[in-house]
């Protein structure tokens, strides 16, 4: 597992080189680090749900794996409802299981039956004071202590990245109605910035 556990964290640092390297949006960055979880982290799917702007519900943002789609029946979820998902924002901590069958968090056992999956990592996606939202996935595998232990530093660096990202773009939007700047040039500007820099 040692082995495994080197190769986890080297993924982990040549992402972090690819995001740190490139322009992204905030959902190329969002597909990015659910895509990370299923190649790399033994996700049957990985799925970001973010916070409304009103603060009443978590939106699906990205989807990745075996599901995609970000209009199904969990593309919303209504904060203080009660729901897994839910619980992890509200109550800031995560869920973790390797008996997804009994866990009285997941409601529809039969489709995780029918699906093989048998464990489940939620985690709350949380920077300074400001909650953002939830990271979560479901395996074929149990997880491991040190595939927990990436999953554990991967959660917050998730959500410092989705922070600075989400504050770039706050960032760049008023600076265009303030100056009248067009957007698409001032996106155009940052990438030929970056590629002379590399």
């Amino acid at each position: 597992m040692e082995n495994e556990l080197s190769q986890w964290i080297s993924a982990l640092n040549s992402l972090l080189l690819i995001l740190a390297s490139q322009p992204f949006t905030t959902p190329v960055l969002l597909d990015a680090l659910s895509q990370f979880c299923v190649d790399q982290l033994a996700a049957g799917f990985a799925r970001i749900w973010l916070i409304d702007e009103t603060g009443t519900a978590l939106v699906l943002k990205s989807s990745r794996g075996q599901y995609t789609r970000l209009d199904g029946s969990r593309a919303r979820i209504p904060i203080g409802q009660g729901s897994k998902i839910d619980k992890i924002y509200t109550e800031g901590a995560p869920h973790i299981t390797n008996d997804v069958l009994s866990d009285p968090g997941v409601r529809d056992k039969e489709w995780a039956k029918q699906e093989g999956f048998v464990s489940f990592a939620g985690y709350p996606l949380v920077w300074g004071n400001e909650s953002l939202g939830v990271l979560g996935m479901y395996s074929r595998r149990p997880l491991s202590e040190e595939l927990l232990l990436v999953l554990g530093v991967f959660a917050p660096l998730t959500s410092a990245m989705i922070f600075q990202s989400n504050q770039t773009e706050r960032n760049m939007t008023k600076f265009c109605e303030v100056t009248g700047f067009k957007r698409t040039l001032l996106d155009r500007l940052i990438v030929l910035g970056r590629a002379k820099d590399h």
